[in-house]
């Protein structure tokens, strides 16, 4: 068979052949398929990250100084930075009446003869050896009262002024267990070290009619403080105040012929609410250590504390209770001790503030340091 007969077969036998249509079937099988929802994925943005955004910022920064910085330029110096005293102030007003307080005891040793026992113990030695504590323990309470009764910042107002020589002025005033106020004015001049936070000061501190010529040194900084009243170079009463752990605390050191002869810590915690002060004697005679809180009993105000005292190698401990009494203009202190485990008893000794004291020849007023 030729090809082309071949050829001519299959289209004939394939003609015969019946295909079936199947898409209308198809169709509608798809039409009763059960529906899909299409859900698009949403297209991503592009955003920086909040860490890479402020690397970038800082980077565009660093590039814009390098493009304006030129050292061809000379560099403009700022005003020197002035010592200032607004964070010392209370220190400073606190200092200013310790050291008041003490240069008047410093020159009006109290004596046996303003001490009066009304009741004594049944041992005499121990008796007198508190007795002599509780002489060196009034030197500080002029101190003690002004601490607690006064207002926390001493009601400090400053200004500048031109006279004298001094170029700052500060008042303040201080209030005693009886109520009674007193108004202290420093003059003073401040000069800067090498650090803008230390400086120097030096000025006069008036109360009353007294006037005291200080010097010291502060570390603002580092919230330190010294203060020096000098009747002369071997005479001087100085306190160095420092704040540890907010604690303030005051190291006073009083000087005589050029020997220490006593050296006590302050310790004074405050809150909104109380005060507490802590009074130990570090060199001298008197060795004791003293807690002082404050109390009001039908609006009087009392003085407790608890003391420690070394006695023979034994140390005595007991409590002390103050009270100011005041007869006819004239103000005296009572104390009563009570030891443990002994007796208790009391004593008066004199109090004068030292805005009232009587002036005496060789007090420590307008000295030339």
């Amino acid at each position: 068979m030729k090809k082309k007969e071949l050829i001519q077969l299959i289209k004939t036998k394939s003609n015969e052949v019946e295909i079936k249509n199947f898409s209308n079937s198809i169709l509608e099988r798809v039409r009763n398929l059960p529906q899909r929802e299409v859900i698009e994925a949403p297209k991503r943005a592009f955003r920086l990250k909040p860490i890479l955004f402020v690397a970038l910022g800082t980077l565009a920064s660093v590039l814009l100084i390098m493009v304006l910085y030129n050292p061809a330029s000379p560099i403009i110096p700022t005003d020197p930075i002035t010592p200032t005293l607004e964070n010392m102030d209370e220190v400073i007003a606190l200092s200013s009446v310790s050291t008041a307080s003490l240069i008047e005891s410093f020159d009006n040793e109290l004596t046996s003869d303003s001490i009066y026992q009304l009741k004594f113990g049944d041992d005499q030695e121990d008796t007198q050896r508190i007795n002599d504590e509780i002489v060196d323990v009034t030197k500080y309470m002029e101190t003690i009262e002004k601490l607690f009764a006064s207002q926390s910042d001493f009601g400090i107002e400053k200004e500048d002024i031109s006279t004298g020589g001094f170029t700052n002025r500060m008042r303040f005033k201080t209030k005693d267990l009886l109520g009674q106020e007193a108004d202290y004015k420093f003059d003073y001049n401040q000069t800067a070290l090498s650090n803008p936070k230390h400086f120097n000061l030096d000025g006069v501190l008036e109360i009353g009619n007294k006037s005291y010529m200080i010097t010291g040194t502060a570390l603002s900084d580092q919230d330190q403080l010294t203060l020096k009243a000098e009747k002369d170079e071997s005479n001087y009463i100085l306190i160095h105040y420092e704040l540890i752990d907010d604690i303030h605390q005051f190291t006073v050191e009083t000087v005589k012929d050029g020997e220490s002869i006593q050296k006590v810590q302050f310790e004074l915690e405050q809150s909104e609410t109380e005060k507490k002060i802590k009074l130990q004697f570090i060199e001298g005679e008197s060795i004791g250590s003293y807690e002082f809180q404050i109390e009001e009993n039908d609006n009087v105000k009392i003085v407790k504390a608890n003391y420690r005292i070394m006695l023979n190698d034994e140390e005595e401990q007991g409590e002390f209770i103050l009270r100011v009494i005041s007869i006819q203009n004239t103000t005296t202190y009572s104390i009563l001790i009570k030891p443990n485990g002994k007796p208790p008893f009391t004593i008066t000794q004199g109090r004068v503030m030292t805005e009232r004291r009587p002036r005496v020849q060789t007090s420590l007023e307008n000295v030339n340091l």
